[in-house]
């Protein structure tokens, strides 16, 4: 329902060849790019800030949506099959591992304190640029979602009509 929302009818700028939006638990580090997490309610903060990359480099779900919904080309980093399941498909990077990152001490090759990190999870980002040729974009993905959804809304009415 999220298409339905006013702020993806706004003109957006792209400012950035490429914006990282990560899932708060499944967090990307690529480069020095502009980056945000999902952890933020702010939702046309959030909108602003996918539309002003030209591509979305994501590991949320909703980054690789909304991503969509507003044209942008998505290079997604999925830590569930949810990913597969987006109308119009994004570029996936393959082979993805998460780990949740570690603290560890050694001395002399013996480990002698280990810790992982349980609040979030990292993933190889290695050559990630080859997948970008995968990338497209949809500009016809925002009106498709709302006519879906407003064709819903109507077999509702007209069920609810009937009752």
């Amino acid at each position: 329902m999220s298409c339905m929302d006013g702020f993806f009818d706004k003109e957006y700028s792209i400012q950035q060849e490429f914006v990282v939006f990560s899932h708060k638990k499944f967090q990307l580090k690529i480069d020095s790019f502009p980056r945000m997490t999902n952890e933020g309610n702010n939702f046309e903060e959030i909108i602003s800030f996918l539309a002003s990359g030209e591509t979305i480099l994501t590991s949320s779900f909703h980054g690789a949506y909304w991503g969509t919904l507003l044209g942008r080309k998505v290079l997604a980093f999925p830590f569930t099959s949810k990913f597969l399941t987006l109308k119009h498909p994004v570029a996936m990077y393959p082979g993805i591992h998460w780990k949740q990152p570690k603290r560890e001490i050694k001395i002399l090759g013996k480990t002698l304190y280990q810790r992982f990190d349980e609040s979030k999870f990292l993933c190889s980002t290695d050559n990630w640029r080859s997948h970008l040729k995968h990338c497209q974009s949809y500009p016809e993905s925002l009106q498709e979602c709302r006519d879906r959804n407003n064709w819903f809304y109507q077999q509702v009415m007209n069920h609810l009509s009937t009752v």
